[in-house]
């Protein structure tokens, strides 16, 4: 496998229709491949004609015929997971051509390695992989309609398994996460509809090509410079919680985008308000430098292809920035630079582009771009205020797109406040559970002598 395999769907002039033939795969998937009608048929084959003339020309059209004559064998779905993986990565390539022509405004991309290299699992790993593959493909025949909670359960030794090899992490969030909500669902009166919002074909997409081959991480950049945080947003998984904090590294040379990701790993018995309350007290420097504008200065950092800034020695200044400034002068002169993660892992989900939106051009909750009206999505909006005087009535916000173009603000600043990300302060500090659950494994863990 190789990243040049990717992103060959032409979208010259058809990225609606593009989407829309993603959105018509969910649904098969949903049905089910042992029961394709007339219609799915079509789509398949509509998918399969996008290949005609790439390397691909081989692989996908015939692995897509012989998936539609019941011949359910690894090699075709393997064949459909790389034209919907390259659909995706041209989707979202096309979104930020389409996001020049209608803002009127130059996309920037960091120069970054961006290849990604294989190599093949080691035979125990392979034998697990399997399996996994195979539960996929059982997924996939049966469609997602006909699972049921013991279906899923059945699979739990499996997924705990994945979940304990430390090399396998993102397949395991990424199953669990799946599983997860394909048992939310079953109580969902309208869990046709519900199962193409959360995008399970995508997940299940990804989850297969997880276990192909292994993927050899890419190049990274040591980084140095002034970082101005501009926003943060919280993520909550059933199993562990995020925060995403948005903001810019400068230095002489350049200016990136960057997003620092902090996440922690939660358990049932311990209250979720305990967890983000230690979210909090380990990320205290740089919530400090968002709430105050307060510059950090950061040292030997390192720069991954998806733009995650991975911080290993950074201190908080006195110095302070303006938000709206930071971004406003990354002008053509000296553009800012947006990180472009690779073709394998691109998803339309993954397109962001930060944006000032001045208050008077928001009507009706949404945003008039060019003959456009996009929608704010506010219910994303981190909920916290922080009073502090302001001088500008604009909003920061990214444009984002999930089945349609959509505006998520990062941070607002009006007249009187901030809205920042929700970090929870209903944490009791007598007796906190997480406490004294460390405490008492401690104490078995210690040799009675």
């Amino acid at each position: 496998m190789s990243d040049k395999n990717v992103n060959f769907y032409d979208l010259t002039g058809d990225l609606d229709k593009a989407i829309k033939l993603t959105q018509d795969l969910s649904f098969l998937f949903y049905n089910g491949f042992s029961k394709l009608i007339q219609k799915e048929k079509d789509v398949l084959n509509q998918l399969a004609k996008g290949f005609v003339n790439s390397p691909l020309r081989e692989i996908v059209p015939q692995g897509i015929d012989k998936l539609q004559k019941s011949d359910f064998h690894k090699d075709n779905f393997t064949a459909l997971v790389l034209a919907i993986t390259s659909i995706h990565g041209s989707i979202h390539d096309a979104l930020y051509a389409k996001a020049e022509e209608v803002l009127e405004k130059k996309i920037t991309f960091l120069t970054q390695e961006s290849d990604t290299t294989f190599e093949e699992h080691t035979e125990e790993m392979s034998t697990l992989l399997s399996n996994i593959q195979n539960w996929l493909i059982d997924i996939a025949i049966g469609g997602f309609s006909d699972l049921n909670k013991e279906s899923i359960q059945s699979f739990e030794t499996v997924l705990q398994t994945v979940e304990d090899n430390k090399k396998l992490k993102r397949l395991g969030v990424i199953l669990r996460g799946l599983s997860n909500e394909i048992i939310l669902v079953r109580s969902d009166t309208k869990e046709k509809e519900h199962s193409i919002q959360v995008r399970w074909m995508d997940l299940w997409c990804k989850a297969y090509l997880l276990t192909l081959k292994k993927q050899i991480p890419s190049k990274v950049r040591e980084v140095n410079g002034n970082l101005k945080l501009l926003g943060l947003q919280p993520y909550v998984h059933r199993n562990f919680l995020t925060i995403v904090f948005n903001g810019i590294l400068e230095n002489k040379k350049e200016k990136i985008y960057v997003e620092i990701e902090k996440s922690k790993f939660i358990i049932d018995l311990v209250p979720i308000e305990e967890f983000w309350f230690q979210l909090k007290q380990e990320n205290q420097n740089l919530i400090d430098g968002l709430l105050k504008s307060n510059i950090i200065k950061v040292s030997n950092g390192v720069l991954q292809q998806n733009g995650n800034l991975v911080l290993t020695d950074y201190k908080l200044t006195t110095e302070t920035f303006d938000i709206l400034d930071v971004v406003q002068k990354s002008a053509d002169k000296n553009p800012l630079l947006i990180s472009k993660i690779q073709a394998i892992d691109r998803h339309p989900i993954h397109f962001k582009l930060p944006c000032i939106i001045k208050l008077e051009d928001i009507k009706n909750q949404t945003v008039k771009v060019g003959d456009k009206e996009i929608p704010i999505r506010f219910e994303l909006q981190p909920t916290k205020r922080v009073q502090r005087p302001v001088t500008k009535n604009n909003m920061l916000m990214e444009l984002r797109f999930d089945n349609g173009w959509f505006f998520k603000p990062l941070t607002s600043i009006g007249a009187s406040n901030v809205f920042l990300g929700l970090i929870s302060e209903k944490i009791s500090t007598e007796n906190p559970i997480y406490s004294i659950l460390k405490e008492r494994s401690s104490k078995i863990l210690r040799d009675k002598k």
